[in-house]
């Protein structure tokens, strides 16, 4: 929501244009986070950018979740689970994941792991390596996040986020995924990148916005599959027939 916010102006005539190129391809399968047995919970490839000035990690769609899911499976979240921030295979520092359910405190860098973020700052794709839990106070030792390895891979692969090149970035990589939903496509394919918008709709015409940004919308055309004489349920297999250009728009309240 925060580069969604900072965006509105730049993004009205970004859209119209067709200048934006995919970035080049970077050799990012340095940077990763694993768990204590070595294996990788976050690939460099699940990486959209890496803010140095609040070490949040902006990951790619569902990424969060999955981890959530993954760690909250081994009933340990609350208690603490080590993570291992590593470059070239090379342990950098370690930290703990947890859960805003911990009644626990934690000395080290810190992961906070939840379905939903709490912190209003970030979006559901994102995390933020902090410094101790629950707060700063119950950190000890320097603090290891900045390390000068950890910036240099993050640079070379082009994940380091800064202002306006981290929102130029963010725009791009928005726009190749939404231009990947296309006609022919279904319409759980498409609610993999947007969600259902307020407003009037019926089961062949609808608006969506955009999943990472409630402003950006396109208007989508359907045609019915299975139960036809059903004019109002939405079907998971109906065809999309029409999908516009993203276009801005406030949100609907209905």
């Amino acid at each position: 929501m925060t580069h969604c916010k900072s965006l509105l102006v730049f993004v009205i005539g970004f859209l119209a244009a067709s200048c934006l190129q995919p970035a080049a391809a970077a050799d990012t399968a340095e940077f990763e986070i694993r768990d204590e047995a070595g294996n990788v919970l976050v690939a460099s490839d699940q990486i959209r950018s890496y803010d140095l000035a609040t070490h949040t990690l902006t990951l790619l769609p569902q990424v969060r979740g999955a981890l959530c899911e993954k760690l909250l499976k081994g009933r340990r979240l609350v208690s603490g689970v080590p993570f291992a921030v590593v470059v070239g295979g090379k342990t950098i520092y370690q930290g703990t994941f947890t859960t805003s359910a911990s009644s626990r405190s934690f000395s080290t860098p810190v992961i906070l792991v939840d379905s939903v973020p709490l912190d209003q700052n970030l979006h559901e794709d994102q995390l933020q390596i902090q410094l101790g839990y629950p707060t700063a106070k119950f950190f000890t030792g320097d603090d290891p996040r900045a390390d000068e390895r950890v910036r240099t891979v993050l640079a070379a692969a082009g994940k380091l986020a800064s202002n306006a090149t981290d929102h130029t970035a963010w725009v791009a990589a928005s726009l190749l995924e939404m231009r990947a939903i296309k006609p022919g496509m279904t319409r759980g394919d498409l609610l993999n990148v947007f969600k259902e918008e307020g407003g009037l709709s019926t089961r062949t015409a609808r608006r969506y916005a955009y999943r990472d940004c409630p402003y950006i919308k396109v208007d989508v055309k359907f045609d019915p599959v299975g139960t036809l004489d059903d004019k109002l349920t939405n079907a998971p297999q109906d065809k999309i027939t029409q999908i516009s250009q993203p276009f801005l728009e406030w949100t609907i309240m209905d």
